[in-house]
C-alpha cells in the first residue's frame, strides 16, 4: 500500500484534481467527480473506487502509472 500512495502522492495536484473530476459513472451515464474514494495498486497502474458524486453508485477509475 506504500508504493500506491507514494505513487499518488508524487502526482502534482491539479493532475489529481483532474483525474478526481473525470470518472464515468454507468448510472448517470455521464462523467463525473468521485468522492469517498480509496486507491488501490494494480497490475495495470492505480485503481480509484468510491462513489459517484451525483447519485452516489459506485465508481471506479484505472490511472496508468509508467
Amino acid at each position: 500500500m506504500a508504493v500506491v500512495n507514494m505513487q499518488w502522492k508524487r502526482m502534482p495536484e491539479d493532475i489529481k484534481q483532474m483525474i478526481l473530476s473525470n470518472v464515468w459513472c454507468s448510472n448517470c451515464r455521464d462523467v463525473v467527480s468521485v468522492i469517498d474514494y480509496y486507491i488501490e495498486n494494480d497490475k495495470l497502474g492505480l485503481i480509484i473506487r468510491g462513489k459517484c458524486g451525483v447519485c452516489g453508485s459506485e465508481v471506479a477509475r484505472v490511472v496508468e502509472i509508467e
